[in-house]
């Protein structure tokens, strides 16, 4: 009797620019700012588009006082990080602040907290190795054979390979 492969956590990738795909994989950024929400929870893969920010190698040197890579891979997929939530700043009411007051004062304590909406992602990890490929707009589903090899390429003892949507929800 043949044993059943346990299904992959639910996936997504995300094009986002160097240095800041770099430091969301490092688990040194976890906002991510953009324009749009999604209502997505999971596994979110990262890919490196083509273009490199110098300003933003400027600021996380000069500002965080980071220690950053010679180069950084770019056209590829060279990690992941779980998207718990995306939050529209202009959006939240009074109670909403109120309930999630503290955590929102680390959020916002955060030197990436731009908004307009605060894509949330604790949790970042490292591909094995980048894997090639040209990048989209938005948001992307995996062909199943791609997604298998990405969770793959994750480290062994990442939390990203079996990824519980319960242990990493917000407050």
């Amino acid at each position: 009797m043949a044993t059943r492969k346990k299904p992959l956590p639910s996936c997504r990738i995300l094009s986002v620019r160097q240095p800041w795909a770099w430091a969301i994989c490092a688990g040194i950024k976890g906002i991510e700012n953009r324009t749009w929400s999604s209502r997505f929870e999971g596994v979110l893969f990262i890919h490196a588009g083509q273009k490199v920010e110098t300003k933003g190698i400027v600021f996380l040197e000069d500002e965080l006082g980071l220690k950053l890579p010679k180069s950084f891979e770019t056209g590829a997929v060279v990690g992941a990080a779980a998207l718990v939530a995306c939050i529209d700043v202009a959006e939240m009411t009074l109670r909403e602040v109120k309930e999630t007051e503290s955590w929102l004062e680390s959020v916002w304590q955060a030197p990436f907290a731009e908004g307009p909406v605060l894509w949330v992602l604790p949790e970042g990890a490292r591909l094995k190795e980048p894997v090639p490929m040209k990048g989209k707009v938005g948001l992307w589903t995996p062909e199943p054979a791609l997604a298998e090899r990405l969770f793959s390429l994750l480290p062994t003892k990442s939390p990203l390979r079996s990824w519980n949507p319960e242990s990493l929800r917000l407050p």
